[in-house]
């Protein structure tokens, strides 16, 4: 379409350009808010990485008995791996959880 055409879309002023990324369009805005703040996901709030920190650390109790256990009988022993997984595991998830609540309180973001 000409762009002295009448029934030609009209480019708003605060729009600065397209952006293409591979398949989409992305509309670039010459002025973006500061005020806007960010939204998170409810399994993302300070409560539910507590609350997981506290099953993780339950889960790591568990394991750590299930791996004595199992590394004090010769029946048991070839299943020891499960536990040691578990240890694995949990430990990960507590880790990150505990970093991830640091930067929270480190940076002043108490959700």
């Amino acid at each position: 379409m000409r762009s002295d055409d009448p029934g030609a879309p009209t480019r708003p002023e605060n729009i600065r350009s397209f952006v293409h990324y591979g398949y989409r369009q992305v509309l670039l805005m010459e002025s973006t808010p500061v005020f806007r703040k960010s939204i998170l996901p409810w399994y993302d709030t300070n409560a539910a990485c507590w609350f997981l920190l506290v099953v993780m650390a339950a889960v790591l109790v568990f394991a750590i008995e299930g791996l004595r256990i199992a590394a004090g009988s010769d029946v048991y022993r070839p299943h020891a791996w499960m536990p040691f997984l578990l240890i694995a595991l949990s430990s990960a998830v507590c880790v990150s959880l505990v970093v991830r609540l640091a930067k929270r309180y480190r940076h002043g973001s108490h959700l």
